[in-house]
């Protein structure tokens, strides 16, 4: 439980004061727009004949071809079914910064929606989206030649709207991935489908929106659909930091669902977990490094779920810290006694000697919740799961389950990780000197659990 003085520290000022620079100014979303539009291009995919364009991606074409000496531009989109990715690109010279504004009632009036998963093959991927990139300009064509590379797509290449520019704000907008987790290549060998066909594990990472690398998003009346990772958000590289802030949008998925290792704040948002392709849920996976000072803050946040019989009553969980790009761990025992992992350049699970990296022991993973209505789909007991681990029953005991070579317990603070690591000949070498040990990197201050469901008892 977090302290009234560390809640306190708990708003978008604070939490979204540091960026990628040392000394950078105190970046503030909440503060009221003026109104100002110096430019707005509009969307319309039933406008052919008019001054509209009928896609997004060549509305963020023609402004970067024309933008001159212009600093900001307004996508107004009419409400509609835009199928098809959206890339915006880091700007070659001077920025441009991009409102994306859904024109509907609501934002489910205006959907941008793509079908594409982590296990495409990049010759789907082509066959798919490369004709609606055939006349971009320079920065997106290099966007796009770096996502079509290699046999397969990876988590990092299969999101609907990737973002590379600095200050983009989305507003009355859906961004839905339509990947229903059908993918058979994808799934554990033997595994069965439900009857929609969808499997309930394997590698079905299927991402709405990624934040890649940029700073200062900011998402208002935002809804984010898919199952497994709906919400990278990720940073420059490890240890760099960057910034997002999400007022009252709808995040919904099933596995690791908000992840990565920016620092973002959620305001007013619901999180909304799915049981109905029967997947094991965690809400957020961060993956925050350990010198930067916040990662995900939810404040006065609704987190509920769909209402399918699977993972409600204390069967899912807020979040698990990812391990990423391990391979071996030095966390546990291992039933091997002569099992070693040692601190290395690589990740690398081998036979006598194994090797883990600096970067991906210290990406921690820091999460924050204050005054949170958290629903009773979620263990009260054990809100926090390990790593590759057994995982925990609704009463907060530890499941059975065999020791994993990627095995990393849930960590509050830094003095969980010199514990757990104390018999580690390697851990002076991490260089945890200065690092606060009781500064929280997981915490909850004044949320409300709402009793379990008798009817599913």
């Amino acid at each position: 439980m977090l302290s009234q003085e560390q809640a306190a520290q708990c708003r978008p000022e604070t939490v979204l004061v540091q960026g990628n620079t040392a000394g950078q100014a105190v970046w503030d979303p909440t503060r009221p727009d003026d109104g100002a539009e110096d430019w707005v291009l509009l969307v319309d995919q039933n406008g052919a004949g008019t001054d509209s364009f009928l896609t997004i991606q060549a509305a963020i074409e023609s402004a970067l071809a024309n933008r001159a000496h212009r600093t900001t531009v307004t996508i107004a989109i009419m409400p509609g079914d835009y199928a098809g990715l959206v890339y915006v690109p880091k700007t070659n010279g001077a920025p441009l910064s991009f409102e994306f504004r859904g024109l509907g009632a609501a934002p489910q009036d205006t959907r941008i929606t793509a079908n594409i998963d982590a296990e495409m093959p990049v010759a789907e991927y082509l066959n798919a989206f490369a004709a609606q990139f055939e006349d971009v300009g320079s920065e997106t064509r290099a966007l796009f030649a770096r996502m079509s590379c290699g046999e397969r797509l990876g988590t990092n290449r299969s999101a609907v709207m990737r973002i590379e520019a600095d200050e983009v704000s989305l507003s009355n907008l859906t961004i839905h991935n339509t990947y229903q987790a059908t993918r058979k290549a994808a799934a554990p060998k033997g595994a069965q489908p439900d009857h929609f066909g969808r499997y309930s594990q394997g590698q079905h990472q299927a991402v709405a929106l990624h934040l890649a690398g940029a700073d200062r998003l900011c998402a208002r009346h935002v809804h984010l659909k898919s199952f497994q990772d709906t919400l990278y958000l990720q940073a420059p590289a490890p240890g760099q930091r960057n910034r997002a802030y999400f007022a009252n949008c709808d995040i919904e998925g099933d596995v690791d669902f908000i992840f990565g290792h920016s620092t973002a704040f959620f305001e007013t948002c619901t999180i909304r977990t799915l049981g109905s392709r029967q997947a094991r849920s965690w809400v957020v996976a961060p993956a925050t490094h350990i010198d930067t000072p916040y990662g995900f803050v939810f404040a006065k946040c609704r987190f509920t779920h769909d209402g399918a019989d699977f993972g409600r009553n204390g069967q899912s969980c807020l979040g698990r810290q990812w391990f990423e790009g391990v391979r071996a761990s030095p966390y546990g025992t291992a039933p091997d006694p002569s099992y070693q992992t040692v601190l290395a350049s690589d990740n690398k699970l081998a036979g006598g000697q194994s090797r883990v990296t600096r970067d991906s022991l210290l990406s921690v993973g820091k999460c924050l919740l204050v005054d949170c209505q958290i629903g009773a789909h979620i263990s009260h007991t054990a809100p926090w799961d390990d790593w590759s681990g057994p995982g925990y029953a609704a009463d907060g005991s530890l499941n059975s389950g065999d020791w994993r070579a990627r095995y990393r317990p849930h960590q509050t603070c830094a003095a969980d990780l010199t514990h757990f690591l104390a018999a580690w000949p390697d851990l002076p070498k991490l260089g945890l000197e200065t690092v606060a040990d009781t500064v929280p990197w997981l915490g909850e201050f004044n949320s409300t659990h709402d009793a379990m469901d008798e009817r599913h008892d």
